[in-house]
């Protein structure tokens, strides 16, 4: 929740997306290689101990965290907690951006192997537009689901191919749309993140509860076939609204269709930093949304 916006607002704009994507594999690979020593040590010894380490690693995280992440001020130091979270449920229903973002991320797992693989995917695609990532990552995961749907059950080789190209390509569907959403309002990233992981959230519960139900009753194939139309629908809602729409646009393609981002260079002819005057034209930018907003 504080570390994802954090990121982007730390790194600079040409490895935003590399940076979301490492910090979010670290996060998801450390819940899982815990959830792995827990079942070893509550195997060996008392449950008990998993609790008491939990404690100890907990005070490592808070003093590395105090020497490592650099003081960073507050964006929204007026807002009281209610008002961030009534800002939240006006995202929900007045960016088009992060509901499809969100509708898109509804049917999302995200699995240890598209964690150790998704920094060097995302930094390998860093320099195209999120829409185009996300495109390019549901319809990988749709051509890898015909295989599931035409050979699950037939043979182990197909789970295996399947479970591993699904991984890497959600984990980096899931950075595409972060770096996209992040990109709404700089001022608000950490509000916006909540609503995209709550979005994830439920999607993993509602994916679950389906997938098995269908699984248990219909077997392989009609379980592979479902998670082909889900990603299906993933494909119609990104089609829903173009790459470069402006911040308020639901539907079409303004702005063209240019796969490349413009990032403009960080340093100058005299070797100096850059960013100065860019940083300062962005804050007058989002403080021009804000009034008219207001």
């Amino acid at each position: 929740m504080i570390l994802l916006p954090l990121a982007a607002d730390l790194a600079p704009p040409e490895g935003q997306s590399t940076a979301i994507s490492v910090v979010l594999s670290g996060l998801l690979l450390g819940i899982l290689v815990a959830r792995v020593l827990a079942g070893i040590i509550a195997e060996y010894a008392s449950w008990r101990i998993v609790y008491y380490l939990a404690v100890g690693v907990q005070y490592l995280v808070v003093i590395g965290a105090y020497l490592i992440i650099p003081d960073y001020p507050a964006k929204n130091k007026g807002m009281t907690y209610w008002d961030i979270l009534r800002s939240m449920a006006k995202f929900t229903v007045t960016e088009p951006l992060l509901i499809q973002g969100l509708v898109i991320g509804l049917f999302g797992l995200v699995g240890m192997l598209g964690v150790a693989t998704g920094p060097f995917i995302s930094r390998a695609t860093q320099g195209l537009v999120p829409w185009y990532s996300a495109l390019i990552s549901i319809a990988a995961m749709m051509c890898v689901q015909t295989i599931q749907v035409g050979a699950g059950g037939v043979h182990i080789s197909a789970v295996v191919i399947v479970a591993f190209a699904v991984d890497v390509f959600r984990q980096w569907l899931q950075v595409s749309i972060s770096t996209a959403v992040f990109n709404i309002s700089g001022d608000a990233r950490a509000r916006l993140n909540a609503v995209l992981v709550i979005s994830l959230f439920i999607g993993q519960v509602l994916g679950t509860a389906v997938g098995t139900d269908v699984f248990v009753k219909y077997g392989w194939k009609a379980s592979a076939a479902l998670g082909l139309a889900l990603y299906g629908w993933q494909l119609a809602i990104l089609f829903l609204r173009g790459p470069h729409c402006a911040r308020y646009t639901w539907f079409g393609y303004q702005g063209g269709l240019e796969y490349r981002k413009k990032i403009p260079p960080s340093i100058d002819a005299g070797g100096e930093n850059a960013t100065g005057g860019r940083e300062e034209t962005i804050g007058k930018a989002e403080s021009d949304e804000r009034v008219r907003e207001e």
